[in-house]
């Protein structure tokens, strides 16, 4: 390992991926990402809300928020 005990002795910061290459990738994804991390949550929590009162067909809440929930912001509203 090199004197900072980061690197072992046979790669150096020019083996690894390319950082904006990667950078670049992350930023196209990101609106996927967001997209997925909204649905997920929105889903969450309409299970959450329909299973708290014990409702009989709570499944339905989840289906009905995935359904509803547009990758654009305000599409569901138009």
């Amino acid at each position: 390992m090199n004197q900072a005990g980061l690197w072992p002795s046979g790669l150096s910061h020019a083996d690894w991926p390319d950082a904006r290459r990667l950078a670049s990738a992350l930023h196209s994804a990101a609106p996927a990402l967001l997209f997925g991390l909204r649905l997920w949550a929105s889903v969450c929590l309409a299970l959450y809300i329909a299973f708290w009162p014990e409702l009989g067909t709570a499944y339905w809440t989840g289906t009905t928020a995935a359904i509803v929930c547009q990758p654009s912001l305000g599409a569901s509203l138009r």
